[in-house]
C-alpha cells in the first residue's frame, strides 16, 4: 500500500489495518474482497482467510463479492468452516450477502 492507493508488488498479503473498515461502515456497501489479487492465493494462509470470512460474518448489511481462480481452496475452505457443526452438510449461511465467482 503507497500514500496514492494500492499497487502490485507481485506479493499477496493480508493487511491487518484494512481488515475491520467495513465494520465501521454505517450504509450497505458492495465490497469487492481482494480486488487486485485473490483471496484464496496459496500464499495466504487459512487463519487469514478465515479472518476475512469472520468480518464477512460481521457485516450482514453489506454485500461481499469475492473472485478467484481458486475454486478448489474457496470450497475447501468454506467446508473446513462448517465441518464439526455441520458434519457433512452444506456450509451454514454466514448471514452475509456473499456473491462467489470462480473465473
Amino acid at each position: 500500500m503507497t500514500k496514492a492507493g494500492p499497487r502490485w508488488t507481485g506479493k499477496v498479503e493480508l493487511i491487518k489495518s484494512k481488515l475491520d473498515e467495513p465494520l465501521h461502515w454505517r450504509e450497505p456497501r458492495r465490497i469487492f474482497v481482494n480486488s487486485m489479487s485473490d483471496l484464496f492465493h496459496e500464499s495466504l494462509s487459512d487463519g487469514a482467510i478465515d479472518r476475512v470470512f469472520a468480518v464477512m460474518a460481521l457485516c450482514p448489511k453489506h454485500t461481499f463479492q469475492v473472485l478467484t481462480k481458486r475454486s478448489e481452496r474457496m470450497q475447501n475452505t468454506c467446508f473446513r468452516a462448517s465441518d464439526h457443526r455441520h458434519s457433512g452438510k452444506a456450509p451454514a449461511r454466514l448471514g452475509t450477502p456473499l456473491i462467489l465467482f470462480p473465473s
